[in-house]
């Protein structure tokens, strides 16, 4: 990469590379922005599909119950169960596994870029993690404490 910035520097002056800089990175956000949307339309499509399966399994289920179970149970809570439940589940785990796929090529592509340019520096960053993720659970489980008495205090 430097090299390349070497060799533009050279034979350009400073606005030209300031303005090829400037449109590789638009080129790039671009890029990347294509990608995301491609990303969410697959997730979102391959959603609506499990939906449509885990739907499907319910009913099936519902269909092999013997009719003692319908007369205790409401079925339009049953059929609401069904309808929201299902489509509460595809709403939050879409998401997930689409930040969590990118979370892990973030991180893997860093580790790997920031180790091609310094080894020694690398580690000296990545060496308080460990010890930031002990004080983020500590701190974490402190505040759900607090705020389940808080709760609790509210209720009485």
């Amino acid at each position: 990469m430097r090299k390349v910035i070497g060799l533009i520097g050279s034979q350009r002056s400073v606005a030209q590379v300031v303005i090829i800089a400037s449109i590789v990175i638009l080129v790039l956000a671009l890029l990347r922005s294509f990608f995301m949307f491609l990303m969410r339309q697959t997730i979102i499509v391959m959603s609506r599909h499990i939906e449509y399966d885990q739907k499907n399994e319910v009913y099936t289920k519902y269909q092999n119950l013997d009719s003692l179970f319908f007369k205790r149970h409401n079925i339009g809570d049953m059929m609401n169960r069904i309808a929201e439940d299902v489509s509460r589940v595809r709403i939050f785990t879409g998401p997930a596994i689409m930040y969590i796929v990118n979370l892990v090529s973030v991180i893997a592509l860093s580790v790997f870029f920031m180790l091609q340019s310094s080894k020694e520096l690398t580690l000296y960053v990545l060496m308080p993690l460990p010890i930031l993720a002990i004080i983020i659970y500590f701190v974490n489980s402190t505040i759900h404490k607090k705020a389940n008495g808080y709760r609790k205090l509210c209720l009485t």
